[in-house]
C-alpha cells in the first residue's frame, strides 16, 4: 500500500479524492478538515506531530486526538521521543508511526520498538539498498518521494536576515555554488490555530534536490514492506499531481519511468 504525507491543507484537499491512496499523514488543521468530511471512513488517517517539540502540546490537543481516535483516526506520526514519550504516557503506543528520524538503523532498534508496541517504523534515510535488505521490514513503511530535511534548526534563518513576523513562509539559501536550499519557517509547529506568536518555532532547510526511487521500484519493492510513502512538502497542486501520477504508475502499473533529476540519498551509498 502507498501513503502520502503532506504539509498543507490543500495538498490534503488533492490526495483525498485518489483511490489508489490508501492513508494519509496530515498536520492537525487538515486532519480537523479531513475528519468533519468523514474520510476517516475512505482512507487511514495519522496525525503528523511537530519535528521538534519544546514544552508542552497545545491546550486541549490530546482531548481532541482522543476523539479523533474515537471516530476512526488511525493513528500518529511521531518524529521525536518527546512526542513519542507524550503519547506514551496515555497508553498510546500502538497508535503510533515512527518517522526516519527515530533510530531504526539495525535488528536490536527495530526489535526494542516491536516490544513497545509500536504500529511501524519508517527505514532509515541513511541505510543503502543491502543493508535495508539485511533489516526485518515486515512491520516498516520506507520513503519512496520527498524533499529530505538536511538541517532542523531553532535559529530562524527569517529573523537573522529580514525580521519576523510569525507568518510561515520559505526562503532560497544558497551555497558557494550557487545552489539553491528551501528553507521552511515552522512558526506555529502543532498548526491548531491557538498558539501564540511565542510559541517554539523552528527552521527546515530542504536539499537542493528531491529524493526518489522511481527507477528503482523493483529494488524497493524486493525489500518486503509493509507500506510505502510519498512525501509531500512544498510542492504545488500541478507539481503534486505529476508526482502521484508518475509513483504510482510505476509502482502499481509497472509503467516506465520517465527521466527525473532525483538524488538517491544512500539507497546506492550507505553511511560511512
Amino acid at each position: 500500500s502507498i501513503l502520502v504525507s503532506c504539509e498543507t491543507v490543500d495538498q490534503a484537499l488533492l490526495l483525498y479524492k485518489n483511490p489508489e491512496i490508501s492513508g494519509m499523514y496530515l498536520y492537525y488543521d487538515a486532519m480537523s478538515l479531513c475528519m468533519s468530511k468523514g474520510l476517516q471512513y475512505q482512507k487511514d488517517l495519522y496525525l503528523t506531530l511537530p519535528y521538534i517539540t519544546r514544552g508542552s502540546a497545545p491546550e486541549g490537543f490530546f482531548e481532541t486526538c482522543s476523539q479523533w481516535l474515537e471516530n476512526g483516526m488511525k493513528g500518529f506520526l511521531v518524529r521525536n521521543l518527546e512526542s513519542y514519550g507524550m503519547l506514551r504516557h496515555l497508553g498510546w503506543q500502538k497508535y503510533c508511526v515512527l518517522d526516519t528520524s527515530i533510530y531504526t538503523w539495525n535488528n536490536e532498534s527495530v526489535s526494542f520498538w516491536k516490544k513497545e508496541g509500536i504500529l511501524r517504523n519508517t527505514v532509515p534515510y541513511e541505510l543503502n539498498e543491502k543493508e535495508i535488505a539485511h533489516r526485518n521490514n515486515s512491520n516498516s513503511e520506507m520513503i519512496i518521494y520527498g524533499n529530505i530535511p538536511l538541517m532542523l534548526s531553532a535559529q530562524c534563518v527569517r529573523k537573522n536576515t529580514l525580521k519576523c513576523d510569525c507568518n510561515e513562509r520559505k526562503m532560497i539559501l544558497k551555497d558557494r555554488y550557487e545552489k539553491e536550499f528551501s528553507c521552511c519557517c515552522v512558526c506555529h509547529p502543532w498548526k491548531t490555530g491557538t498558539t501564540k506568536t511565542k510559541e517554539r518555532c523552528y527552521n527546515i532547510i530542504y536539499n537542493s534536490l528531491p529524493y526518489g526511487l522511481l527507477k528503482e521500484s523493483k529494488q524497493v519493492l524486493a525489500l518486503g514492506m509493509q507500506s510505502l510513502r510519498i512525501s509531500l512538502t512544498m510542492e504545488t497542486a500541478k507539481e503534486t499531481e505529476q508526482i502521484l501520477d508518475e509513483f504510482l504508475g510505476v509502482y502499481y502499473h509497472n509503467r516506465i519511468p520517465v527521466e527525473r533529476n532525483f538524488t538517491k540519498g544512500h539507497f546506492k551509498r550507505g553511511a560511512e
